[in-house]
């Protein structure tokens, strides 16, 4: 049963687990996901993470499509800006918060007010209803700037460190174990 749940997502064809587990007799969620893991791992399965960036890229190509189309300069200005704070916003909570399209909006909201309005506003024309409430960009500019700052070479050599003594020696190429 997991590895036919697993199998659907690596296939883009992803299936919410209480449908799939609807549709199996005497079966149910927590008994496919307790082995999703297990499974996935035996099977040396990558998962996908999706991230800002993307979400901006997206953004970037969607508003090219704009009626009437921006200047194109005034379009990779702000997506060069915008990029700025999505690299910042790494550094930051926001991306374990907020869905990386939140996110990539709020940062062209911040880069040019107009173009991020005029394509948030040419979705809802088309029927689309993006999940991104003008509450949501304050909060993920405000969490950019208040975190989005690169640590101190300190701290840096502390969280490596730590890492090296945490680290299964049994993954590690070249190591005895």
């Amino acid at each position: 049963m997991t590895a036919l749940f697993l199998a659907a997502k690596t296939c883009n064809r992803p299936v919410s687990i209480a449908d799939y587990a609807a549709r199996i007799p005497k079966t149910t969620p927590d008994d496919v996901l307790s082995l999703e893991f297990p499974v996935a791992q035996a099977l040396n399965f990558e998962f996908a993470v999706w991230h800002p960036h993307r979400a901006l890229w997206g953004l970037f190509l969607d508003a090219q499509t704009l009626s009437p189309p921006p200047d194109p300069n005034s379009l990779h200005s702000a997506y060069n800006a915008a990029l700025a704070d999505v690299r910042r916003s790494r550094l930051s909570d926001v991306d374990a918060l907020y869905a990386p399209a939140q996110v990539a909006f709020a940062c062209l909201h911040r880069a040019d007010k107009e173009l991020a309005e005029r394509w948030l506003a040419a979705k809802v024309e088309r029927g689309v209803k993006p999940d991104i409430p003008h509450i949501v960009v304050d909060e993920v500019l405000n969490l950019v700037d208040a975190e989005g700052m690169s640590p101190s070479t300190d701290v840096v050599r502390d969280v490596d460190k730590r890492l090296k003594q945490c680290k299964n020696p049994e993954t590690i190429p070249g190591s005895r174990a």
